[in-house]
């Protein structure tokens, strides 16, 4: 079990970065692609948490901006989802 989770760890760590990377691009369809990843990976050894947080992220438009007509509830929870997902994968 040991290297499954070092395994996951590994591929988090990765996954974190093209997330960072997806979200100053605003590149909605690869953030979809990254979060989902991160919510089977997660799942599968058993993280529940961070693949709820995975999950609950997976629907967001990283394009979303202060300009944005969806408004600043809609940001609010976009940047809580966000929080939440890089929290449960760094282990904060």
């Amino acid at each position: 079990m040991r290297k499954v989770f070092a395994l996951f760890v590994g591929q988090a760590t990765e996954l974190m970065g093209q997330l960072e990377s997806v979200i100053r691009t605003g590149d909605t369809k690869q953030w979809r692609h990254v979060t989902h990843t991160v919510k089977g990976a997660a799942r599968g050894i058993g993280g529940i948490c961070a693949g709820d947080a995975a999950a609950s992220a997976e629907p967001i438009d990283p394009a979303l901006d202060a300009e944005s007509a969806a408004g600043p509830c809609a940001r609010q929870r976009t940047g809580r989802r966000r929080k939440a997902l890089y929290r449960s994968l760094s282990g904060h």
